[in-house]
């Protein structure tokens, strides 16, 4: 498979903040503890600052969250979802989190390994499954950075 495959020689950092926006429960990553049996050669230590081995890392809503909760996927026919949806606040606040990391790192050539919903939001573009693509910094169209 394609972890006998994975060089040592690049550093590979896993990045909460380049995961998923939580749409379904599928959405819902594994424990760092879980991730780091599957691929020992990623680093799931460096940018997971307080998050320990068993927490989740996903987005988890808080009490007052979950009170104030407002449907924003699809609903009203039937549909059932097994969690809740990342609110769209949070989501741009971690988009925007990510494109700080990238703009603050010192390489110059950065492979962001991602899903589909993080390259929207950060090109405002739709691409293939498994599409590989070549993007200055400077050519990201960030949809909604939450500039502080």
């Amino acid at each position: 498979g394609m972890k006998e495959h994975i060089s040592t020689s690049i550093p590979i950092l896993a990045l909460p903040q380049a995961a998923e926006r939580v749409y379904m429960v599928s959405d819902i990553g594994k424990t760092r503890h879980q991730l780091k049996q599957a691929w020992p050669g990623v680093d799931f230590d460096s940018e997971f600052r307080g998050v320990g081995d068993h927490d989740p890392w996903h987005f988890v809503p808080t009490l007052q969250q979950i009170q104030e909760y407002a449907e924003w996927r699809p609903n009203g026919q039937g549909q059932v979802y097994a969690c809740l949806g990342e609110p769209q606040p949070i989501f741009d606040q971690r988009m925007t989190d990510l494109y700080c990391w990238l703009n603050a790192r010192p390489e110059t050539t950065i492979a962001v390994v991602c899903h589909a919903g993080v390259i929207d939001w950060m090109l405002q573009e739709i691409v293939e499954n498994c599409e590989f693509r070549v993007v200055a910094f400077d050519n990201l169209k960030p949809r909604a950075l939450q500039m502080q």
